[in-house]
């Protein structure tokens, strides 16, 4: 009779911890259900993923869902070019790339993915042979915005001119400038490059950099440099006008209202304030495109 009191006694107990665990399971699983769908039953995000804010698409499918004023921005940014592309000068916020990207997020509430693709001292020689690398075409073809900035490496091939005397600054930036065989090279390479780049990437705009002058305010170089910068500005625009969906961005005016405080130490490439400058147009003109096309309309 004992033993049998005692398995009864221990049936009896068990029975009870079933149930407690059966309660408690249910009750986890409405306060789960509570914390992800909210009081009033619509989804709340719930232990999003970091990676999330460091440049995943919007989607498992890649497309955006974000928008401005309800058209979309980009979800996939690949920029191209040189130093300027790059970042360099700036202090660690990576250039008007990365300014941009932290506008974007700042302003929009949205976070692209960006890969940048930029070498420093590159000309446009050197980025018809990036475009030729092996990756480069199938990163190209994911992005639904570009950004290239090429043509000061080719316009001023050393800056180390700056340390010559006031006649010889002036003879060897116009020099540089004013070459027109190497402006007919430039005008040559850049159409190749945006060729190529449209040939991988049929859509997506491509928003490129126009040239400005860091020598404006060395004594010695009065015009020249400005007026063979707009030489060269005048080449992009018209390689840029024979590309589909290539909008060209003026830095010049950007840069020469700036001035020496718009240069980092190097007299050559943007400080933090040059490249804010830059990357706050940039954010302005790609907004007008963002609320005049849709992206899914030109795929």
């Amino acid at each position: 009779m004992m033993r049998y009191g005692t398995r009864r006694v221990l049936l009896t107990i068990g029975i009870i911890f079933s149930v407690l665990a059966l309660f408690l399971f249910v009750g986890g699983f409405v306060l789960a259900l509570g914390t992800i769908f909210g009081p009033g039953g619509e989804a709340q995000a719930v232990g999003q993923s970091d990676m999330a804010h460091v440049g995943e698409p919007p989607d498992a499918q890649g497309k955006n869902t974000l928008t401005a004023n309800d058209h979309p921005w980009p979800a996939v940014i690949v920029a191209l070019g040189d130093s300027l592309a790059r970042g360099i000068g700036d202090d660690g916020s990576g250039g008007f790339v990365g300014r941009l990207r932290k506008l974007m997020e700042t302003s929009e509430k949205h976070v692209p993915a960006v890969t940048n693709l930029a070498v420093s001292g590159a000309t446009s020689k050197d980025l018809l042979q990036k475009l030729s690398e092996p990756g480069v075409p199938e990163t190209i073809r994911k992005a639904d915005l570009l950004l290239l900035s090429i043509g000061g490496n080719d316009a001023f091939p050393d800056v180390r001119v700056l340390e010559q005397g006031d006649a010889g600054r002036e003879n060897q930036i116009e020099a540089n400038l004013t070459r027109s065989a190497e402006l007919d090279r430039y005008r040559t390479h850049l159409s190749q490059a945006l060729e190529t780049i449209r040939s991988y990437n049929a859509s997506a705009p491509i928003f490129l950099l126009g040239l400005y002058d860091p020598f404006n305010d060395v004594p010695g170089l009065g015009r020249a440099s400005l007026q063979a910068v707009h030489a060269w500005n005048g080449a992009i625009e018209e390689v840029a006008a024979d590309i589909e969906q290539v909008y060209v961005v003026p830095t010049f005016d950007l840069m020469l209202l700036g001035g020496r405080a718009y240069l980092s130490n190097d007299h050559f490439h943007p400080d933090a304030r040059g490249y804010a400058a830059i990357a706050e147009r940039l954010f302005s003109n790609i907004k007008e495109y963002a609320s005049l096309y849709h992206p899914d309309e030109k795929r």
